[in-house]
């Protein structure tokens, strides 16, 4: 019903409550957006993360089990796969430091894991180690890995492995290669280097550099053999 003197009707007078009311609703679905949207920054599994690790890695080690012949139940229920889960969460939330909405809940559940982990499976992955995708462990038990130390690519352990600092005040951890495989009972301590390819053998302790490709048995560790010569580098050797 209109009134008089140029004053709004009362149609026009609903009209604008129904836009000041549709408008309310854009902006708490605008906000309600934004806050999914960010807390999606928080966890998604796709995201960069600083140094080039992602939470995609564990998908690269899922992979890794599948390939050798683990599939179904048989995987899910590998518990060696459980331990490099709650690695890989702590990884992230170490590295990616989401916000405090999402990190926090987190924090106190990747705790609770790893702690689960090495208590019951004495399995000891720091969360601030470096470790590439692709990454098997055969078994668990007795596996510590050191938060300074870093792993390429597709490395392989055994149990009873430990990668850590060689103690009496020498600072430093390994860094291994992609490709690595460390036996059973096997430590390799101190700033050392081993390169891709190499093979530790079991229950041997390695405190020096390894070339790539080489096999090192023993303790303290020697090559008991070195990478197979390229064709290029025979050449080349044959024509000095």
């Amino acid at each position: 019903m209109k009134t008089h003197g140029g004053m709004t009707t009362h149609g026009e007078m609903t009209t604008h409550g129904r836009n000041d009311k549709q408008r309310w609703h854009v902006k708490q679905n605008a906000i309600a957006v934004i806050v999914v949207a960010e807390m999606g920054r928080g966890v998604r599994l796709e995201i960069k993360l600083n140094k080039g690790r992602d939470m995609g890695a564990f998908g690269e080690d899922i992979a890794r089990y599948r390939a050798k012949g683990y599939h179904g139940r048989e995987l899910w229920m590998e518990p060696a796969l459980w331990a490099i889960a709650c690695y890989r969460l702590g990884n992230w939330l170490e590295v990616a430091r989401p916000t405090a909405l999402v990190r926090w809940p987190l924090k106190a559940v990747s705790y609770a894991a790893n702690k689960w982990c090495e208590v019951v499976m004495e399995m000891c992955i720091d969360a601030q180690a470096t470790i590439g995708g692709g990454l098997y462990i055969g078994h668990i038990g007795g596996v510590h890995i050191n938060p300074e130390a870093v792993l390429g690519r597709r490395c392989d352990l055994a149990h009873r492995v430990t990668i850590g600092a060689s103690g009496m005040g020498r600072e430093g951890s390994p860094v291994l290669g992609d490709d690595v495989y460390v036996g059973t009972g096997a430590t390799l301590a101190g700033k050392i280097k081993v390169g891709d390819g190499a093979k530790i053998a079991a229950n041997t302790l390695v405190i020096g550099n390894v070339p790539a490709g080489a096999t090192v048995m023993g303790v303290p560790g020697r090559i008991v053999m070195r990478a197979p010569e390229s064709a290029a580098a025979s050449e080349m050797r044959d024509a000095e």
